[in-house]
């Protein structure tokens, strides 16, 4: 069997209620032809908004990424076409889930014959500003700017360099063997005044 799924607008703005059923219902339906399916095809807006930075993913629905994991690691294809609303992907999904992620069009051979898949937005968009916006919005430079021009990654990118770097070594300590200890000769006297005290 070969599975296409999209448009469940996951949303975390949305009632937390109503998007954990959302969430559950997928899950369950994917549980039970977990030993049938063959592929599966994501075809877009998994996400109502999705925005990845280097350092962050959007939080949610790990219910559902886990069990993309899970069959991914059972060496089940997964393919996610991005759609109009969670267009902005980097590497999780590839790097972590093993999910296969595609901006546009894909032309697989199923059962025979060559499919063509798309999300389908601004395909045949009637509205000229949304056919104009579409190419600006997803272009490298648009996406860019927006993570660069908002602090989403700013603080984790700066929490993490002391450690990366490790150059500050704190007063009375000693480097030994690649990591930092107090001064031994202060510990020493400090348990033995702690044990007569």
């Amino acid at each position: 069997m070969i599975l296409f799924v999209s448009d469940m607008h996951f949303s975390k703005s949305g009632d937390p209620a109503r998007e954990r059923e959302k969430e559950r219902a997928l899950v369950a339906c994917l549980r039970a032809h977990r030993d049938e399916v063959e592929r599966l095809y994501l075809l877009g807006d998994v996400f109502d908004t999705y925005v990845e930075y280097p350092s962050l993913v959007p939080k949610g629905f790990v219910r559902f990424q886990g069990l993309l994991a899970e069959w991914t690691d059972r060496g089940v294809p997964v393919a996610y076409l991005v759609g109009n609303h969670d267009p902005w992907h980097l590497d999780y999904f590839e790097r972590e889930l093993g999910v296969r992620t595609v901006d546009g069009a894909l032309l697989e051979p199923l059962c025979g014959r060559s499919v063509y898949m798309h999300h389908g937005d601004g395909i045949h968009a009637e509205e000229r500003l949304y056919r104009w916006m579409l190419p600006v919005a997803r272009h490298a430079a648009s996406t860019w700017l927006y993570r660069n021009a908002l602090p989403g990654d700013a603080g984790m990118h700066r929490r993490r360099r002391p450690r990366a770097h490790g150059t500050h070594t704190p007063a009375g300590t000693t480097r030994l063997a690649g990591g930092r200890i107090p001064q031994p000769r202060r510990v020493a006297r400090r348990a033995h005044l702690r044990a007569l005290g």
